[in-house]
C-alpha cells in the first residue's frame, strides 16, 4: 500500500474531506428493516419458535456456565446436560423438545436449588 503509484493511496491523499453528516449513508436502515420484516412474514411459525427456543437454551447455558462450571459438585452434570442439548439441537429437535425441557429444568434446579439436586444425585449413586 505504501508503494509509489498505489491508486488507493493516491485517492486517499487527494480526496476532499467531507463531514460525515454530508456523506451519503453506507447503510440504509429502512431497506434493512424491510428485508427483515419480509423474511419474518415468510418464515413458518414453527421454524421461528425453534430458532427462539434454541437461542433461549443457549443463553441459559451461557448464564449457568459461569456459576456451575466452577462448582465441582455440578461441573460434570452441567457439561453432560450442555453436551446433550448441543447434540440434540444439531439434529432434529422436534421429537426431543420434552427431553430438552427436562434438561433445562435440571440446570435451572442446579442454579436455584443446589442442595436438592445434590441430595438427588447422592441418592441415585447409592441406588446403583
Amino acid at each position: 500500500m505504501q508503494k509509489e503509484g498505489n491508486l488507493w493511496l493516491h485517492l486517499w491523499e487527494t480526496a476532499k474531506s467531507v463531514p460525515a453528516v454530508k456523506q451519503a449513508p453506507l447503510f440504509d436502515e429502512d431497506l434493512a428493516v424491510d428485508g427483515i420484516l419480509d423474511n419474518l412474514e415468510d418464515i413458518q411459525p414453527v421454524k421461528l419458535l425453534k430458532q427462539l427456543f434454541v437461542s433461549l437454551l443457549g443463553m441459559g447455558f451461557v448464564v449457568a456456565e459461569a456459576t456451575l462450571s466452577a462448582d465441582e459438585n455440578f461441573s460434570e452434570l452441567f457439561y453432560e446436560c450442555k453436551d446433550f442439548v448441543v447434540r440434540t439441537c444439531q439434529e432434529s429437535i422436534n421429537e426431543k423438545v420434552q427431553d430438552l425441557c427436562q434438561v433445562y429444568e435440571t440446570v435451572e434446579a442446579m442454579l436455584l436449588k443446589p442442595e436438592e439436586v445434590l441430595k438427588a444425585m447422592r441418592q441415585q449413586l447409592s441406588e446403583k
